[in-house]
C-alpha cells in the first residue's frame, strides 16, 4: 500500500471550520454507557455494512503537516492520488463519456486525533440517499474505523443510469450509536456530520437530474438575539412561528415520545448571510436513512438574507423501544456550478443529532 500526503479534499477542509463554527468534540464521549432506557433499537443496524478490513486497493497514508481539522471527507480522482496537494485540480466537477455507465472515485476519511474514529458513510445522488460500493463492499450505509492520524482513500462506486448533471454528495456521521443524552454532546452544531458535494455531468447533457418543488413555507425574519443555527429542530405544539424571536428558542436536543404516536416536529431552515441565502436542500433523517415528511424527501425553500422558514409536519417513530435520532444534511443552490460560483460551500453540513426516546 502506498502513503499519502496530498489530498485536495484536506485543503478544502482547513475552510470547513472557519465557515461552520464546529463545536469542539467531547473528551471519551463514545465511553459513556446508556442508561436502560436507552436502548439501541435492533432496526437501526439493519442494512449497515461493517467493515473490518481495509481494501487492498485502498491507499493508506498520515495525515499531512499542517491540517487542523479533526475529521474530512472529499472525493479525488484516481489518477491524482499521487499529485502534489498545491498541484491538484479540481476536484468540484466531474465528467462522464455517455457510454460510460459507473462513477468510480476514490474517496477519502480523515482521523487527525489521537484516538480512532468510527465514521458511518452514506452517499447521496440526485438528493435520494442510494446504495453504492465502498471498500469493494456494496450497501447503503458504511460502518469504518479510521486509526488516529490516518488518511485513507477508499475505492467506491455508483451506477449513473441516465446522461445529465448529477449532484452527489458523500457523507459521514461520526460516532453514529453513541446514545448519550447530555447537552454537552447534543448541542453540536454540526451532529458531528459532514460531507462533500460534487456535480457530475454524462455526455454532453447539462440538465439536472431533478428539479424541485421550491415550497411556499411562513418566514420571518431571523430574531436579533438568541440562538439561530441554519436548520433547527422544535415542537411544533409547543412553538408557533411568532415565538420565534425569544431567546431560549426551546430547540430540541432529547425528548420522550410514547410508542406508536406521532411527534408534532416544525424545522426551522434559516439563512444567516448572504453565502447561505437563496435555495437550500435539507434532507431529513430518521437513524441516518433518509425520510419522507409531508410527501417530501427534500425540503426546497427559498431564503433572503437573514430570513428563516417554518416546515411543520408530524414525525413517525419506529415502533420499537429505545433511541432513535434526527437530524438533517443541507446545502444552498443544488445543480449549482462551484467553478462558476467560488462563494459555495463545497461541503455539506450537519444539523444537531436529536435523540428521541420511545417508551
Amino acid at each position: 500500500m502506498t502513503n499519502l500526503h496530498n489530498l485536495h479534499y484536506l485543503t478544502i477542509f482547513l475552510f470547513l471550520f472557519v465557515l461552520v463554527g464546529c463545536l469542539p468534540l467531547e473528551q471519551n464521549q463514545s465511553a459513556s454507557q446508556p442508561a436502560a432506557s436507552e436502548i439501541l433499537p435492533a432496526s437501526m443496524m439493519e442494512d449497515i455494512i461493517i467493515h473490518n478490513e481495509f481494501s487492498e486497493r485502498a491507499h493508506i497514508g498520515p495525515v499531512p503537516e499542517g491540517i487542523q481539522g479533526d475529521r474530512g471527507i472529499g472525493f479525488i480522482r484516481e489518477e491524482h492520488i499521487h499529485t502534489p496537494i498545491d498541484e491538484l485540480p479540481q476536484n468540484e466537477e466531474f465528467y462522464l463519456d455517455t457510454e460510460m455507465d459507473t462513477f468510480e472515485p476514490f474517496l477519502g476519511l480523515m482521523n487527525n486525533t489521537d484516538q480512532p474514529k468510527t465514521f458511518l458513510v452514506t452517499l447521496m445522488l440526485n438528493y435520494r440517499q442510494v446504495p453504492f460500493t465502498f471498500n469493494d463492499r456494496p450497501g447503503l450505509l458504511h460502518l469504518i474505523e479510521i486509526p488516529p492520524f490516518n488518511d485513507i482513500n477508499f475505492p467506491m462506486s455508483v451506477p449513473i443510469s441516465e446522461t445529465g448533471r448529477h449532484d452527489i454528495q458523500a457523507v459521514m456521521f461520526e460516532d453514529p450509536f453513541n446514545l448519550r443524552m447530555d447537552y454537552e454532546f447534543r448541542r453540536d452544531v454540526t451532529g458531528y456530520a459532514m460531507g462533500q458535494r460534487i456535480a457530475l455531468t454524462v455526455g454532453d447533457d447539462h440538465t439536472p437530474a431533478r428539479t424541485f418543488d421550491v415550497l411556499d413555507l411562513e418566514k420571518l425574519p431571523v430574531p436579533e438575539e438568541g440562538i439561530s443555527l441554519d436548520v433547527m429542530f422544535r415542537n411544533a405544539l409547543q412553538n408557533q412561528a411568532s415565538d420565534s424571536a425569544l431567546p431560549h428558542r426551546e430547540l430540541i436536543h432529547t425528548d420522550t415520545v410514547q410508542l406508536e404516536q406521532p411527534y408534532p416536529l416544525q424545522i426551522i431552515i434559516t439563512s444567516d448571510g448572504e453565502y447561505d441565502s437563496g435555495i437550500k436542500a435539507v434532507m431529513p433523517f430518521l437513524n441516518y436513512r433518509q425520510i419522507v415528511l409531508e410527501g417530501q424527501d427534500v425540503i426546497v425553500t427559498s431564503l433572503a438574507v437573514q430570513e428563516e422558514a417554518f416546515f411543520n409536519t408530524e414525525l413517525i417513530l419506529p415502533e420499537e423501544r429505545g433511541v432513535h435520532q434526527l437530524q438533517a444534511i443541507y446545502l444552498v443552490e443544488p445543480y449549482a456550478n462551484m467553478l462558476e460560483n467560488k462563494e459555495l460551500s463545497p461541503f455539506v453540513k450537519g444539523s444537531m443529532r436529536v435523540a428521541f426516546i420511545v417508551e
